[in-house]
This record gives structure tokens, C-alpha cells and sequence, in this order.
């Protein structure tokens, strides 16, 4: 979190791991709190939801255009299509009812990938544990290889689905490693889709970017429309309730929706 805020402070804690010979979660290996079937034990959103149907829960086009202008074969383990159209549309972030449209109109996530009443939450996934390893390597921080690691990243996300990701990282391939830390990034934040959503916007706001999915699109981190952010603006931080505000004495002062957290240079 506070590689571009203290860097140094960050190297040096990451090489300690190192260097104290710790372990890494890797491959299809995940950190989860598990579920069950059983009242009061079921996934929160699913169970606070009181999902039957997933009409309410719909594709966010910040994500499907992504997936859909790079033909990646995620999309169709990560999303149900459009039940009036069969095809794969997502809803602008933000609209929300406002919409004219009806929920069907849109794809749903996947009930077998992505929620259900038993599925797990992600504390850290062996996924996202590759592409950190790739990264620190990629910024000189540990020995190895960061295309090995990226690859392992990429190829395990889509192993994750079912999937092969070999033509997407072979020379020419979509996702063709070209050593560079966006690129790393970039995967992370595809890889997230659907699982892991509050790390996306971390590192988002991490790195500051703004044009992942098509190169220059500046869609692709959207405002809801009820923020009243424009421009450049995005949501920064969660603010606190006003019933914590009311409620506990020690809360500190406010900060602006738009005032980046501390490690958020």
C-alpha cells in the first residue's frame, strides 16, 4: 500500500520477508473466511440481500467493456449473459434505478463463480499474492522473475475458470508481458473482477491510474451519479457514518470524500 507514499519504508519491510525466508501464498492456494448453506452462516452479500435471484446485482460496464474489447474468455465464467437479450451488457456505474432499462436487460454475475449462499470471501488470494511478488521484483526489490510470476498470475486466474490463458501471454498475445509495473497492474486489477472489488479501488488509488482498460478510456473509473464528483474526481476514502460521527467521541475530524487516504500518494 505505501509503495508510492514511502517507498523506502516499503522496500525495506518487503526485503525483511524476504530476507527472514517467509512464505507466500501462490498458485490456486487462497485465504478465505468460508460459508455455509446453514441461516446466519450463509456469504453476507448473498445472505443480506436475500438473493433468489440476482436481478438486483448486475455487470458494471467499467469491467465488461475491459473484458469485452480484449476478448477475454473470463467473461463468460465471471458473468451470466443478459437474460433479454442473451448477451453480454453491463450498466453504466451509478445509474442504478435510474435506469430506464430493466435489471434483465443486463449480465448478471456468475451464481457458480462468483456468489452464492456458500461461497467463500477472499481475505487474499494466491492470485493476488503472484502479481505482489511480480511487482516487487519488477521494482528491484527481490531477486527473480517478474515474467515468470506475472505469467503464473494471469495463467492461474484463468485456471481459476476452467481456462487456458497460453495464446493471451504467448509473443503477440493480448496480455503479453512487456515488463513494465502497469502491465502487472493492469492484470491485478482484471483479476479482481467479481472477487475481490475494495482491492481494485486500492490500487487504483495506489497508483493514481486512470486508463487501464482500452489504453485511454477515461470511463473506466466512474462516479455514481448520485456522488456529485465530476472531472477528475474520484472517491478517495470511505467516510465515516454519521452514527459513528454522533456516537463515539475519539471519531477525528472529517475528511473530504476526495482526500486521499495516507498511503495514497
Amino acid at each position: 500500500r505505501q509503495s508510492e507514499a514511502r517507498s523506502s519504508v516499503a522496500q525495506s519491510g518487503i526485503q525483511g520477508l524476504y530476507n527472514d525466508g517467509a512464505e507466500f501464498l501462490g498458485g490456486s492456494e487462497d485465504a478465505f473466511v468460508g460459508f455455509s448453506a446453514a441461516t446466519n452462516n450463509q456469504n453476507p452479500l448473498w445472505q443480506n440481500l436475500n438473493l433468489t435471484t440476482f436481478q438486483n446485482v448486475v455487470a458494471s460496464n467499467t469491467s465488461m467493456n475491459a473484458l469485452n474489447n480484449n476478448g477475454d474468455a473470463r467473461i463468460t465464467a465471471l458473468y451470466d449473459v443478459a437474460p433479454n437479450s442473451n448477451t453480454y451488457v453491463g450498466l453504466d456505474q451509478g445509474i442504478g434505478t435510474n435506469s430506464t432499462q430493466l435489471y434483465p436487460d443486463f449480465a448478471v454475475p456468475s451464481f457458480t463463480n462468483i456468489i452464492s449462499a456458500t461461497k467463500s470471501v477472499l481475505l487474499i488470494s494466491g492470485v493476488e499474492s503472484l502479481f505482489m511478488q511480480a511487482e516487487v521484483v519488477q521494482r528491484g526489490w527481490a531477486s527473480g522473475s517478474d515474467k515468470a510470476l506475472y505469467d503464473a498470475a494471469v495463467s492461474t486466474s484463468f485456471a481459476n475458470y476452467g481456462l487456458d490463458a497460453t495464446s493471451v501471454l504467448t509473443t503477440g498475445g493480448m496480455y503479453e508481458y512487456d515488463n513494465s509495473l502497469e502491465a502487472i497492474s493492469y492484470q491485478r486489477w482484471l483479476a479482481f473482477n467479481g472477487t475481490q472489488g475494495f482491492e481494485a479501488w486500492s490500487e487504483r488509488r495506489r497508483l493514481g491510474v486512470t486508463d487501464w482498460a482500452n489504453g485511454s478510456s477515461s470511463s473506466i473509473f466512474v462516479r455514481s451519479a448520485t456522488s456529485g464528483l465530476s472531472g477528475n474526481d474520484y472517491p478517495l476514502r470511505l467516510i465515516f457514518p454519521s452514527s459513528e460521527v454522533s456516537a463515539n467521541p475519539n471519531v477525528p475530524g472529517l475528511e473530504a470524500l476526495t482526500s486521499a487516504v495516507w498511503w495514497n500518494k
